[in-house]
């Protein structure tokens, strides 16, 4: 009995029985079918995880991209803005649009209502 089981495990013997298609036969599926069918769950379980991995690193690209844009255009806008706040920028930009404004001389009065 031992001998025949060996007989039966020999390689070129599992590869006879591939290329002949008896491993794929009706008795070898109703044999190991729920076995078949846990490799065949694991595999689609893989493929699809893989796929849906793949498509999330690229949606995460994509947004790396759009923050690192916003980033500098945030970063732009701030530095244009401070250099408008400057004391000399503004009276600059008033001079050469010829507005007749004048700088006041005495600080500014708060105004307290009882």
């Amino acid at each position: 009995m031992e001998e025949t089981k060996r007989k039966n495990m020999h390689p070129l013997r599992v590869l006879q029985d591939v290329l002949s298609g008896r491993l794929f036969s009706k008795v070898f599926l109703i044999k190991y079918r729920w076995y078949v069918l846990f490799l065949f769950g694991v595999a689609l379980m893989y493929m699809a995880t893989h796929y849906y991995m793949e498509k999330t690193e690229k949606e995460m690209k994509k947004e790396r991209l759009k923050l690192v844009e916003l980033r500098e255009k945030y970063t732009r806008r701030f530095i244009n803005q401070e250099s408008l706040i400057k004391q000399s920028t503004i009276i600059r930009a008033i001079k050469e649009r010829e507005i007749d404004i004048k700088a006041p001389k005495e600080p500014p009065k708060k105004i307290k209502i009882n």
